[in-house]
């Protein structure tokens, strides 16, 4: 998502606040390997300005792709969220990876959703919502920046 930060606008003003609020990251697998391959890493979070203690929930063999800025977990999504948030102390959880985020969707631990929409059709990569339930949101904000375009949601009670 670097090209998301290199338009004219400069950082949207939601993304710069989830930033600021973010005090770790739980992320899944699948992003954990984008990054890698892409070469950012972990410095690549809200285009390289944010740093924190980051989680990565995996289930499967690492091999020779790990991270030492990175602490991997295999348990249950839980388990793994409260690890984050204890790392995170009075500050919020960003969960990156669309399986992660459905985990925690369905387990009941999210309590917000921002979605940063690039006008970028991808061809591959996990559906955002693979949820086996409907979870409904309440619009709490949106802004346009350029050619992005931010939306935050509450997740509704219920």
């Amino acid at each position: 998502m670097g090209f998301a930060f290199g338009h004219s606008g400069g950082e949207p003003p939601l993304a710069g606040r989830v930033r600021t609020a973010t005090g770790a990251v739980l992320a899944g697998r699948g992003w954990h390997g984008v990054t890698r391959r892409d070469g950012g890493g972990t410095r690549s979070i809200y285009g390289g300005n944010w740093s924190g203690p980051v989680f990565v929930l995996t289930h499967h063999p690492l091999g020779e792709d790990v991270d030492p800025g990175v602490v991997y977990l295999d348990e249950p999504i839980e388990q793994a969220v409260a690890r984050a948030q204890d790392a995170a102390a009075d500050r919020d959880v960003l969960l990156l990876g669309a399986t992660v985020a459905n985990e925690a969707v369905i387990a009941g631990l999210v309590d917000e959703v921002v979605v940063h929409m690039a006008p970028v059709l991808l061809g591959t990569g996990t559906r955002l919502n693979t949820l086996a339930c409907t979870t409904r949101l309440e619009l709490v904000e949106t802004h346009r920046s350029d050619q992005l375009v931010d939306i935050r949601y509450r997740v509704a009670a219920g």
